[in-house]
């Protein structure tokens, strides 16, 4: 694998952890939103802003840890992500 085959690869897995992430803390995010009855709730009390903050934050950084975990274990999204691994210089996109 070249190093702009490699590159590329990188932000290949990177574009698709940020995509993962997303859909997961847009589905949690309506979920809190939206009461028993469907519609979304009313932020009349300031904590409950916090708390559905809180919420989100904690259902994103949960599904980044697992994007990242299914990168080690699915065969096929392990070949993309390997290449984080094999990083012989540190940049943003290795870490």
């Amino acid at each position: 694998m070249t190093k702009d085959e490699a590159i590329s690869a990188t932000r290949i897995g990177a574009i698709a952890a940020c995509v993962s992430a997303g859909i997961s803390s847009v589905v949690a995010g309506i979920a809190i939103l939206t009461d028993a009855g469907g519609e979304l709730a009313v932020f009349n009390d300031p904590l409950y802003v916090v708390d559905v903050v809180f919420l989100l934050l904690l259902a994103f950084d949960f599904a980044v840890f697992f994007t990242h975990y299914l990168q080690h274990k699915v065969p096929i999204l392990w070949e993309f992500h390997k290449v984080h691994h094999s990083a012989e210089v540190l940049t943003p996109l290795t870490v």
